[in-house]
């Protein structure tokens, strides 16, 4: 688990990125990957940064749903645009191609 100093600078960077940080789940890795994009259009590729983490289901009245049987919250894996860059300051942040946050 980061400490309290990392977990502001990783909620603050995914709030710049529109994700909300109180559905996204401590139990799993954030990553960050390039995929490749090619518009039909063109045939022209190039490659996209995504943000890809694991989000808690919230329900219609903005509770956190539970599996019937075992009591874990409902999560499920989304991806979604990296548009601000994961901070640079970050304790452990070498510039890998992969990061986990």
């Amino acid at each position: 688990m980061p400490d309290d100093d990392q977990r502001l600078r990783i909620c603050t960077w995914l709030t710049a990125n529109g994700i909300n940080p109180n559905n996204v789940t401590q139990h799993a890795p954030i990553h960050i990957l390039p995929i490749p994009v090619r518009p039909p259009e063109t045939g022209d590729g190039w490659l996209a940064q995504v943000i890809v983490f694991t989000e808690c289901y919230v329900n219609a009245d903005g509770h956190r749903e539970q599996n019937l049987i075992s009591r874990e919250p409902v999560t499920f894996q989304r991806t979604v645009p990296l548009r601000v860059p994961f901070p640079a300051n970050l304790p452990g942040n070498d510039g890998g191609e992969e990061e986990a946050v």
